[in-house]
C-alpha cells in the first residue's frame, strides 16, 4: 500500500508542518469545550501540533478509535441510552444499538518528538491506514493497562482536551489538474454516440454498487486495502469500465452516482446497508436506494474498499478504463427515507452517519487523485418536508427534513472534527415532475426568491449559490462548488397529466404544445444555471422511459417498449444548440410560453427574465 504514496509533492510540505491547536465554537458539535485537533499526513507518517508538547509532558494521551465508534466520554453520547438511536416514539420496539460506548476499542498511540512536532506512524502493524480514524488527545496516564502495550485501556477513561479529529490533508498518488469543460451541458448518457452528437460536455452514470459487490457465483476482481484482500463483481465491472473509457475518449467529464439499489441489496454480502434500513413500499413503484452500513467496522471497511477500488480504477491519469471527476455519494440525502434510508434516524444522527461515510469516499478517492471531488445530493424541498407533503408524517424528521436544515448541519459536522472541501449535488426541477411548468403561480408562490422557499426550482436556484456563500456553510474561507446532477422537464401526453394513460402514448405524436413547454423549460433553465454559476447541468433523461411515466426524455420511446429511441422531440435540437453561438436567437421563440406568476407578460429578450444575462451571452461567446 505505501508505493501509492511515493509521489510526494515538495511544495505541500508545509501543509504538514502547519499544525494548530485552535479555541473556539467550531470545535465541535461532540464538545464544545475541547479543542480542535488539526492532523496531517504525509507517505509514512501522521503528524501533529508542536503545541502538544506540554499536554504529552503532562501524562496526556493520544488516543484513535476507528471512524464507526467514538471516545467513551464523548458527550453527545450522554444523550443515548446507550444502547441505540435514542428515538423513543419511532414505531421500532426497542432502540436499536449503534454505539456501546463501553466496548469501544481504542488504542493509545506513542506520539514521537520531532524538530517539526510530533508525529506517528501512518499505518498499522497489519496495514491498515490510520487517516481513516478518529483521534482525540485525552488527560490521564498514557500508559497501557498492565502494561501491555496492545490492552490499549485507560482507567479511568480521561477528559477529553482536543478532537474528535481527522486527518484532512493526505497527499495523492496523481497531483495532475482537472480538465474543467467549457461547458456546463450535461447528460444522464445511456447512448454516448447520440450524446456525442449533443456536444454533451458532462456525462453522468449510477453506479449499481451491489452488483460491484456481489461475490457469490460471479468471477471477480481482487484488490487490496487496509491489509485485506477484498473481491468485486468482474462483469460489473467491465460494463462500467466500457461506459466511462467511451465516455473519457469524447471528451466528456464522468460524474459517477453512487447507490445501492434497495431493490439489488441481496446481490451484495450480508452486512452491506445500513442496519435499520427499511425497503421503501408506500408508493405504487418499490424503488428505494439503501444507505450503506457505517455503524459497524465490518460496513465502514467496506466502504473504504469499495471506494479505494473505484479510485484505484477510475481516476489514474493513464485513463486505460476512463476517469471519472465527481463522485455523488449517496442520492436525495434529505428525503432519506426513500432515497437513502436508514430507518427512522433523526437528523443529528442521520447526519453523523452519512458525515461518516462522505469523508470515507473523500479520504479514499484522495489517495488516488487529488482533483477527485465528492458531492452531497440534494432534491430541491427547501425549507418544505417531503415526507409532510406526500402524507408519511412518520418519517416527518426522521429520515425526511429539508434540505436547507440538513446542509447545515452536513457542514456543522464535518467542520468539527476537520473540514474539507465537499461539494453539492442539487436536483432542481419544478415543483411537480409529471409537468414541465414552474411559472404557474402555485409553482411561484412555492419557490419564492427568499431563503426561507418551501423549494428551489431553476425559477429561484440563486437561492442555493446565496446560501453556499454564507461563513457557516465554507470550507477554510471558500464556498463549496455546485453542481445540478439530475433534473429534467416532462412532456406529457395528455392535459390528464396527473394520471399516466400508456395507452395514449403515440412517439409520433405527442402534443405539440407540451413539447414546446419542455423545451422552454430547459432553456431557462440552461440559462440560468449558466448565469448562477453552476459547475453542470445534467439532464434527466435521454430517453423516455413508460414505467418512470414521466415523458421526460429528449428521445420518444417507441410505444411498445420500456425505454428506447422512438422519435427525436424538439427539446433534442434545443439542447444541441444550447450552448453554442446563435442559441439566444433560437431560443426567443420559447419566451412566449414563460408567462411567469404574477405578471404572466411575455418577455421580449432573455435579459428580461435573467437579469445576469449577460453572463450567459458571454459563455456563448467564448464556444
Amino acid at each position: 500500500m505505501n508505493r501509492l504514496f511515493s509521489v510526494f509533492c515538495v511544495r505541500n510540505i508545509p501543509l504538514f508542518l502547519a499544525f494548530l491547536l485552535t479555541f473556539g465554537s467550531q470545535a465541535g458539535a461532540e464538545d464544545p469545550a475541547a479543542k480542535t485537533l488539526s492532523l496531517n499526513a504525509d507517505a509514512d507518517s501522521i503528524y501533529l501540533a508542536p503545541e502538544l508538547a506540554s499536554a504529552f509532558d503532562e501524562g496526556a494521551a493520544l488516543v484513535r478509535v476507528g471512524c464507526w465508534e467514538y471516545y467513551p466520554n464523548a458527550p453527545f453520547l450522554a444523550r443515548f441510552d446507550g444502547v441505540g438511536d435514542d428515538c423513543q416514539d419511532d414505531g421500532y420496539p426497542q432502540d436499536r444499538p449503534l454505539y456501546s460506548p463501553q466496548n469501544v476499542d481504542f488504542f493509545i498511540e506513542r506520539p514521537e518528538k520531532t524538530p517539526q512536532g510530533y508525529k506517528i506512524p501512518r499505518y498499522t502493524d497489519d496495514g491498515r491506514d490510520k487517516v481513516y480514524d478518529r483521534f482525540y488527545v485525552t488527560s490521564g496516564r498514557s500508559e497501557s493497562v498492565g502494561g501491555n502495550p496492545d490492552a490499549n485501556k485507560l482507567e479511568p477513561y480521561g477528559k477529553i482536551l482536543a478532537g474528535p479529529s481527522f486527518v484532512t490533508e493526505l497527499p495523492s498518488l496523481c497531483d495532475g489538474p482537472r480538465e474543467e469543460p467549457g461547458s456546463i451541458k450535461g447528460l444522464e448518457a445511456v447512448d454516448l454516440d447520440d450524446a456525442k452528437e449533443l456536444g454533451v460536455a458532462h456525462a453522468a452514470m449510477t453506479l449499481d454498487l451491489c452488483w460491484i459487490l456481489q461475490t457469490e457465483n460471479v468471477d471477480t476482481l481482487d484488490f487490496n486495502c487496509n491489509g485485506k484482500t477484498w473481491r468485486f463483481n468482474r462483469k460489473a465491472v467491465e460494463y462500467y469500465d466500457a461506459w466511462t473509457k467511451k465516455a473519457t475518449d469524447y471528451g466528456m467529464q464522468v460524474t459517477f452516482v453512487l447507490v445501492f439499489w434497495g431493490q439489488r441489496i441481496k446481490l451484495a454480502p450480508e452486512g452491506t446497508v445500513f442496519p435499520d434500513y427499511e425497503r421503501w413500499t408506500d408508493m405504487a413503484y418499490t424503488l428505494s436506494i439503501a444507505a450503506p452500513n457505517t455503524a459497524t467496522r465490518e460496513g465502514c471497511e467496506r466502504l473504504m474498499a469499495l471506494y479505494e477500488f473505484l479510485g484505484s480504477r477510475y481516476t489514474a491519469p493513464d485513463k486505460a478504463h476512463g476517469r471519472a471527476s465527481n463522485f455523488v455519494i449517496g442520492n436525495e440525502l434529505n428525503s432519506g427515507f426513500i432515497w437513502n434510508n436508514m430507518g427512522k434516524l433523526p437528523l443529528d444522527e442521520t447526519v453523523r452517519q452519512y458525515g461518516r461515510q462522505l469523508r470515507i469516499a473523500y479520504t479514499a478517492l484522495r489517495k488516488y487523485w487529488s482533483g477527485a471531488r465528492v458531492l452531497a445530493s440534494f432534491d430541491n424541498f427547501w425549507t418544505a418536508n417531503s415526507a409532510h407533503d406526500f402524507g408519511f408524517s412518520q418519517y416527518e424528521g426522521k429520515g425526511g427534513f429539508g434540505a436547507r436544515e440538513y446542509l447545515l448541519a452536513l457542514a456543522a459536522q464535518t467542520r468539527s472534527e476537520g473540514d474539507y472541501p465537499w461539494h453539492v449535488a442539487f436536483h432542481p426541477y419544478g415543483l411537480d415532475l409529471r409537468t414541465p411548468v414552474y411559472w404557474d403561480q402555485f409553482s411561484v408562490e412555492s419557490a419564492a426568491r427568499n431563503e426561507d422557499a418551501r423549494r428551489v426550482t431553476p425559477y429561484n436556484i440563486e437561492i442555493l449559490p446565496q446560501f453556499l456563500a454564507r461563513d457557516e456553510m465554507k470550507c477554510n474561507g471558500a464556498a463549496r462548488d455546485f453542481y445540478f446532477t439530475e433534473q429534467g422537464f416532462a412532456s406529457p401526453q395528455d392535459d390528464d397529466y396527473g394520471n399516466y394513460h400508456d395507452e395514449l402514448y403515440d412517439p409520433d405524436n405527442l402534443p405539440q404544445v407540451w413539447l414546446d413547454r419542455q423545451s422552454a423549460a430547459y432553456a431557462y433553465a440552461h440559462f440560468k444555471f449558466v448565469a448562477v454559476g453552476a459547475k453542470a447541468n445534467i439532464f434527466h433523461r435521454q430517453q423516455d422511459v413508460k414505467s418512470e411515466r414521466l415523458n421526460i426524455g429528449l428521445w420518444a420511446r417507441p410505444a411498445d417498449k420500456e425505454t428506447g429511441k422512438g422519435a427525436r422531440k424538439p427539446i433534442w435540437d434545443v439542447f444541441r444548440q444550447i450552448d453554442k453561438p446563435g442559441a439566444e436567437e433560437l431560443t426567443l421563440k420559447y419566451l412566449p410560453i414563460l408567462r411567469f406568476y404574477p405578471d404572466e407578460k411575455p418577455a421580449e429578450t432573455w435579459d428580461e427574465l435573467i437579469p445576469n444575462f449577460n453572463v450567459v451571452r458571454n459563455a456563448l461567446n467564448r464556444q
